[in-house]
């Protein structure tokens, strides 16, 4: 796969998760976006440098929808302008769940948006934290100086679960300018306060500023997001949901299921899943989800009764199943795992994928031997 091809693939991924945030209409109302679309336009119109805007939110407030709308909306803000934007979804896929990776993918997408042919480079620029920050810096200055009639929107959700590498020698986080041109902008939402993100004492200071930090929980800041229920959080929502699905499937399926779902990092596909929860020892025996084995039918059953809490996700030509919302693995977590639960589940996953890996260790060997003995 070429470079270019990499930076679609990841683009598009991303852009199935922007769709399904705003197909859901899970948002009523919010007063963010307004309040974001007066003061870029005012930073652009009068020149101005700024900060990355932030939007704080916990569980189920709302911040993904927010931030997806705020995509949706900015074309219609800039009138004779050519505008560009660029979204992740921190930890929703390999590329995006890595500090440096994330960065040397969005800095080719921004090589590539602004005709930039010294843009591409190795990808063991990504473990050089200096490298990258140069990089993404030079960008934005070029940005600045050679393209006056452009803007670029850099949106990253749930950023405070990005993983950091161990060759950061600086703040995970400290590639994050504290100071933007008129020309370039960058919004976040975190489900983490500013003091607890991997940043400098003086991006901290910058960015807790009233005009580029924006907290759900606040008055000024309100946001309505549609509930199953009024009046109940989305923690109390999920363990209602987790309450439902053990009466109709049992507890013991559906453990099984939530505990391998969140053992995994960027979940399993449909067959994998039938592999650990349909046994295949005795093909006429009776299958019960109570007892925690599914068949096709069944399990097809269930995983449309989870579809609140649970997506679908095309990543390297294969359907992935996983958690919506990291609640959910932490609810898991809570309710059905301890520290043998967790090694046992991680063990038969691993097990599932050793045997391929065995095979094609066989069939190299047995080949290494006939050539041994042609050789003879």
């Amino acid at each position: 796969m070429s470079k270019r091809e990499e930076i679609f693939n990841e683009h598009s991924t991303h852009l199935l998760f922007l769709n399904e945030h705003l197909a859901s209409k899970d948002l009523i109302y919010s007063s963010i976006p307004e309040k974001l679309r007066q003061h870029t336009i005012q930073n652009f119109r009068s020149n101005s440098r700024h900060s990355p805007y932030f939007i704080y939110g916990d569980h189920g407030s709302g911040k993904s929808s927010v931030i997806s709308q705020i995509y949706s909306l900015v074309p219609s803000w800039f009138d004779h302008v050519k505008l560009h934007r660029i979204i992740r979804f921190a930890s929703a896929t390999p590329r995006s769940a890595y500090n440096l990776e994330l960065m040397r993918v969005i800095c080719q997408q921004m090589s590539i948006i602004l005709n930039i042919p010294e843009g591409y480079l190795p990808k063991d620029a990504s473990f050089d934290p200096l490298y990258i920050n140069n990089w993404f810096q030079n960008i934005i200055k070029r940005c600045e100086d050679t393209h006056n009639n452009e803007i670029i929107f850099i949106f990253i959700d749930d950023l405070h679960k990005i993983n950091p590498l161990d060759c950061d020698v600086v703040a995970a986080l400290s590639w994050l300018p504290i100071s933007l041109p008129y020309n370039v902008y960058i919004v976040c939402t975190t489900g983490a306060p500013i003091d607890a993100l991997k940043i400098t004492p003086m991006q901290k200071e910058r960015f807790k500023a009233p005009d580029y930090f924006y907290d759900l929980s606040n008055d000024a800041c309100k946001t309505v997001v549609r509930k199953v229920q009024e009046n109940e959080t989305f923690e109390q929502y999920v363990n209602r949901f987790f309450d439902t699905m053990e009466q109709e499937f049992g507890k013991v399926g559906f453990s099984r299921f939530t505990t391998y779902l969140t053992c995994t990092e960027y979940g399993l596909s449909e067959t994998e899943f039938l592999e650990l929860l349909m046994p295949i020892s005795n093909s006429e025996a009776y299958l019960d989800t109570r007892a925690g084995d599914f068949n096709f039918s069944t399990f097809r059953t269930f995983r449309n009764r989870m579809r609140p809490l649970i997506r679908e996700k095309l990543m390297s030509g294969k359907l992935f199943i996983q958690w919506r919302h990291s609640l959910c693995a932490e609810m898991t977590r809570k309710r059905y795992m301890d520290q043998e639960i967790a090694r046992q589940a991680h063990k038969e996953i691993v097990n599932l994928f050793f045997p391929q890996e065995e095979n094609e260790e066989s069939d190299e060997s047995r080949t290494e031997e006939k050539s041994d003995k042609s050789g003879e």
